[in-house]
């Protein structure tokens, strides 16, 4: 056993507070925003064959599906060169929970909006949906050249993503304007849903913009099914389909394309309502004015997000062979010197310190700080048990290597020894273990064995 008493010289604390004036919270600029849109029903919605259900947000939207189409509302495109259009894309064959959108991913449909005041004719909504999939695949190339232009002023949520994919679509996108969630986090840095806050997905700043059409429903809620149980019944748990089955089933096809038409009608709206209250909010440095946040975003942050974007893409090769290898070596060796440095320093205050575990929260809590008992009293004092020596730990890493050769073997090492002996090289690390260990049994069986009695095992097998 040894003690560890708490070090008298930490009584101060050190405060670290990092100020940030910003007049406008997110909930202040949603409500003061008076931003509301009204379009006329068109007498005539582009609907398809199988889609009978209409709502007043689905007569917004003009359905592209063939070349002749696109090429029609491409060239009203090109007439508004002044306009801001939002974008979005929604994207098959990619988890996203563990895939990058870099070389994953193929965009089955694009939406696009310029605001109210664009027109693409008597009878067609100015949400353009843009569909990429079946029939219809490889019309997004028709767009290509107005992607791929610096002229035309594009603003997305999440650009990283969109432009991602759409690359894998070979459309290397320009023109970039503004990324609404960089735009959002700017003016609130507050959001972040691991400190409590409502995140800064565009469903949810989307639905503080006071504006009903612009309220998504979540994918889940929308689209989602029962997950089925054992014994055949529904469970409370919800899955989603396949997005390709959601674009082209009758049944929620519809649905889909409002939905999806939804992510940039709500960007398009969310950006021009976030521009306009980062410029009511001043930008200052160290306490002279230079501006307003959103100079301060299209000097600084604009740039920044596409540059990002170029970095994600490009990647930052990494040596895993030598250089991570000796990084990581010199790393531990560097490790193992500060805490000798850290014991030599702590054994001039607590004289049992020298037996005491770094890594361990509760002893280094005990030297500092000491520990409160069940009456909040701190005790000076507490008494651990000593690890191992260094003695006793090599003389059981001996005893174990003994009883398994390959302990300090990785998977690679493993599964060469295995491929070697011409063995199954699947399964977890103890599995290959096992393999290995019961093909050494096997060989030491075979080699007390004299040839007669080899050749008789063989000919009764």
């Amino acid at each position: 056993m040894f003690q560890l008493y708490k070090s008298k010289l930490l009584t101060n604390s050190l405060r670290i507070q990092n100020k940030i004036n910003v007049k406008l919270g997110i909930k202040q600029w949603m409500s003061s925003s008076s931003n509301q849109v009204t379009l006329t029903r068109p007498v005539e919605p582009t609907i398809d064959i199988n889609e009978s259900k209409s709502t007043r947000f689905y007569d917004k939207i003009t359905i592209v599906r063939d070349v002749e189409t696109a090429r029609k509302v491409l060239s009203i495109l090109e007439k508004y060169p002044d306009e801001i259009w939002a974008c979005d894309t929604e994207v098959a064959d990619i988890d996203v929970k563990s895939q990058s959108p870099v070389g994953n991913g193929n965009v089955i449909c694009v939406s696009i909006y310029g605001g109210p005041d664009v027109s693409f004719g008597p009878g067609l909504g100015n949400i353009l949906w843009i569909e990429n999939m079946n029939e219809s695949e490889g019309l997004l190339n028709e767009f290509k050249g107005w992607f791929e232009s610096s002229k035309y002023k594009k603003v997305w949520h999440n650009y990283g993503f969109d432009r991602h994919v759409m690359f894998n679509a070979g459309i290397d996108c320009k023109g970039f304007d503004g990324d609404t969630m960089h735009m959002a986090r700017l003016l609130d840095t507050a959001r972040e849903k691991a400190d409590g806050g409502k995140g800064y997905s565009l469903e949810s700043l989307s639905s503080e913009l006071n504006d009903p059409e612009l309220n998504k429903i979540s994918m889940k809620d929308l689209f989602g099914v029962p997950k089925r149980r054992k014994d055949g019944t529904d469970s409370l748990i919800k899955e989603l389909p396949n997005v390709r089955q959601l674009q082209q089933d009758p049944r929620t096809r519809n649905d889909w394309i409002e939905y999806s038409s939804k992510d940039a009608y709500a960007t398009w709206h969310l950006f021009d309502t976030l521009r306009k209250n980062l410029t009511l909010t001043d930008w200052h440095v160290e306490g002279k004015k230079l501006g307003n946040m959103y100079d301060y975003y299209s000097q600084y942050l604009r740039d920044f997000g596409e540059v990002l974007t170029d970095m994600e893409r490009n990647g930052i090769m990494v040596d895993t062979k030598v250089h991570l290898k000796e990084a990581e070596k010199s790393a531990r060796a560097e490790r193992d010197q500060m805490e000798k440095i850290f014991l030599t320093w702590a054994k001039k205050y607590c004289k049992d310190a020298d037996y005491m575990n770094p890594s361990s929260s509760a002893q280094i809590q005990q030297l500092l700080f000491g520990a409160a008992d069940e009456n909040g009293q701190v005790e000076n004092t507490r008494e651990f048990k000593m690890e191992k020596s260094q003695e006793d730990l090599d003389e059981e890493q001996s005893k174990a290597e003994e009883t398994n050769p390959y302990i300090n073997c990785n998977i690679a090492e493993l599964k060469e020894k295995l491929k070697q002996r011409g063995l199954k090289l699947s399964g977890k690390k103890i599995d290959l273990v096992s393999r290995l260990l019961a093909s050494d049994s096997s060989s030491n069986v075979y080699e007390s064995m004299d040839k007669k009695s080899i050749e008789d095992l063989c000919s009764f097998r």
